[in-house]
C-alpha cells in the first residue's frame, strides 16, 4: 500500500489512486501499470529509503556527539565550580593578608609622631652633651 501511496504523491496516473482507493467501478489492474513504471517507482522508493537511512546514520552521529559533548560539558562546569571556589578561598586569604596589612598602617602611621618625636629627643639629648 506505501508504494501507491508513493506513487500517488510522485504524480503517477490516476489510476493508481483507485487502486488505492479501492473503488470497484473504475479500478485499475495492476497490469494497467507498465513494468518501466513500476521499476521506475520502485528505484524511487529505494532512493527515498536510502535518504531515511542517511538521515538515521546523521541523526545517530548527532545523538553520539551530543553525549560526549554533554560529559565535557558536565567536566568543565566541574572543574568551574573547583575554580570558583579555589578563587573564593584565595580572595578570603587576600582579603586576610590585606587587612593585616591594613592594621599594620594604620598602627604605623598612628605611632609615627611618638617615634619621631623620641628619635628628636635622643638627637638633642647628645647634642647637649656634647656641648
Amino acid at each position: 500500500m506505501s508504494v501507491v501511496y508513493a506513487a500517488i504523491s510522485a504524480g503517477w496516473d490516476h489510476k493508481l489512486c483507485y487502486l488505492a482507493a479501492g473503488e470497484s467501478g473504475n479500478a485499475a489492474m495492476a497490469s494497467d501499470v507498465s513494468r518501466d513504471e513500476f521499476h521506475h517507482l520502485e528505484a524511487r522508493v529505494r532512493v527515498v529509503e536510502q535518504e531515511v537511512e542517511g538521515e538515521k546514520m546523521v541523526t545517530r552521529h548527532i545523538l553520539e556527539q551530543s553525549r560526549r559533548n554533554g560529559a565535557d560539558l558536565a567536566a568543565f562546569k566541574n572543574d568551574m565550580a573547583n575554580f570558583k571556589d579555589d578563587m573564593a578561598d584565595f580572595k578570603k586569604q587576600t582579603g586576610e593578608r590585606f587587612d593585616r596589612l591594613e592594621r599594620k598602617v594604620d598602627t604605623l602611621r598612628k605611632d609615627i609622631p611618638g617615634i619621631v618625636g623620641e628619635v628628636m629627643r635622643d638627637v638633642l639629648r647628645e647634642r647637649d652633651r656634647e656641648r
